[in-house]
């Protein structure tokens, strides 16, 4: 076996599957400012705010989930952590939201990539959705259920403390 031979062909078709991979997302990129600059960004995060209730997240969320979900990751988590700073946000919808990015960035990038060197691109892009959508699901149901047994242990607690019976 010529080991020349190999490593120059293993270098072509590596760099030819980057090259596709680039073209991909220089075109992604593209369309996604297009999307940015004209407002249909924000008209398909209004459109995700039922998902976002349904993910245990106010409507506002639709906007940096949809940025992350088209733009990626270190952006849609840069606009998640700027609407935490302003008050928009509680920290479980922080996790809630952060965590549903972490799982399901950059759909449309990552979904070509794959797609370019062979892979099924509605497999993937549904099976992350659901897996993102049913762990996101979880955790806010379990968050949820933590936040209002705090909140009814402070009600209960409150109600002792003020009860005069049985306190000196």
């Amino acid at each position: 076996m010529n080991w020349g031979v190999v490593l120059s062909d293993s270098l072509h078709q590596a760099g030819s599957a980057l090259l596709r991979i680039a073209v991909l997302i220089v075109i992604a990129m593209i369309v996604i400012e297009a999307l940015k600059e004209s407002g249909w960004l924000e008209k398909i995060s209004k459109c995700l705010q039922p998902v976002m209730q349904r993910l245990y997240l106010p409507g506002e969320a639709g906007v940096p989930v949809a940025t992350a979900l088209f733009i990626g990751l270190a952006y849609g988590a840069g606009v998640v952590i700027q609407m935490r700073r302003e008050g928009h946000l509680r920290r479980s919808q922080l996790t809630l939201a952060l965590l549903f990015i972490g799982l399901f960035h950059g759909m449309i990038e990552d979904t070509l990539i794959f797609v370019s060197v062979g892979g099924n691109g509605l497999i993937l892009l549904g099976l992350r959705a659901a897996i993102a959508l049913a762990v996101t699901v979880a955790v806010g149901f379990w968050l949820s259920r933590r936040e209002q047994k705090r909140l009814a242990g402070q009600e209960s607690e409150s109600i002792v403390e003020n009860c005069p019976i049985g306190h000196n």
